[in-house]
């Protein structure tokens, strides 16, 4: 009799210890949060064309997290066979996180692209904040595809000061740069110009005519009456450029976004042009439009 109720204790000792290790569990454990992982990284480049379309800061069970919802795929590769991740990048540390495939059958119709199996290039990542140091870190797109891996940064970024988190969208930067003397013909199209909220923006594409736009560096020129200014710019594939314009030169890389502070400039109409380099070749366009006041 004795024997049985040491026994009936024990059992009842262990069954409370496993409760209370569930609960615990259940206390930290964040459903749905995204792996980490620990990857020797690439470098960066500009063959995956991605967006993020929601970003929000979320809180739970005490903890803080970001939840990412986008698209990303490395060009004119087989979205369905892509691993994507997402890397919070500063240069002293990254962190990797894995995704949750998201079927968008909006995609190949809105990216002109039903070549690619788009529809699988959809994501969604939630982040759990906990363990990434204070810092401002770029949103990344790190994608593997059999053999080949791709990294390339947005031009969101997410900051971590102490336990707040915030997102912004990280500006253009003015360029040292000298333009260069033209030496090959370009075509070009600025498509949009918004003056939003203190944000000038301006989208389009330009190429070197005969020349594949791999490897292009797009600059925004604005010049004004008493000076030029340089800009670099956000890459964008444009497949649609390719389609149209290219038929057996390689346009893909022909699209860019550019956005800047209106307070980065002075007062004044700037015309805009677009100055393109590719190893040796140069191109410069002057567009009939200007911002600025």
């Amino acid at each position: 009799m004795k024997k049985n109720k040491i026994i009936i204790r024990s059992l009842l000792s262990m069954l409370l210890v496993g409760l209370l290790l569930l609960i615990s569990y259940e206390m930290i454990h964040i459903y749905g949060a995204s792996n980490q992982y620990k990857f020797e990284l690439p470098k960066y480049g500009s063959n995956i064309n991605a967006g993020i379309d929601k970003s929000q800061v979320r809180k739970i069970k005490f903890r803080e997290l970001i939840q990412l919802d986008g698209w990303a795929y490395i060009n004119n590769y087989n979205a369905d066979e892509q691993r994507k991740y997402i890397v919070l990048y500063s240069e002293s540390n990254q962190y990797i996180f894995g995704t949750n495939k998201v079927i968008r059958n909006d995609l190949p119709a809105a990216l002109n692209n039903t070549d690619d199996h788009l529809e699988s290039a959809g994501f969604s990542s939630l982040i759990d904040m906990t363990n990434v140091k204070s810092g401002s870190y770029r949103i990344g797109y790190f994608i593997e595809n059999k053999n080949q891996r791709e990294l390339t940064l947005s031009n969101i970024i997410v900051n971590k000061i102490d336990n707040e988190i915030t997102f912004k969208e990280s500006m253009n930067k003015q360029q040292s740069t000298k333009i260069e003397k033209a030496n090959e013909n370009i075509k070009a199209s600025i498509e949009e110009i918004s003056n939003e909220n203190g944000v000038i923006k301006i989208k389009g594409w330009g190429y070197l005519e005969g020349i594949s736009s791999q490897g292009n560096e797009i600059s925004i020129v604005l010049k004004g009456n008493n000076e030029t200014l340089i800009y670099d710019t956000q890459s964008q594939i444009r497949h649609d450029v390719t389609k149209y314009f290219g038929g057996k030169v390689d346009l893909d890389h022909s699209g860019f976004v550019f956005k800047i502070s209106r307070d980065d400039i002075k007062k004044g109409n700037y015309q805009i042009g677009i100055y393109i380099k590719n190893g040796q070749s140069r191109g410069l366009y002057w567009s009939k439009e200007s911002i600025g006041e």
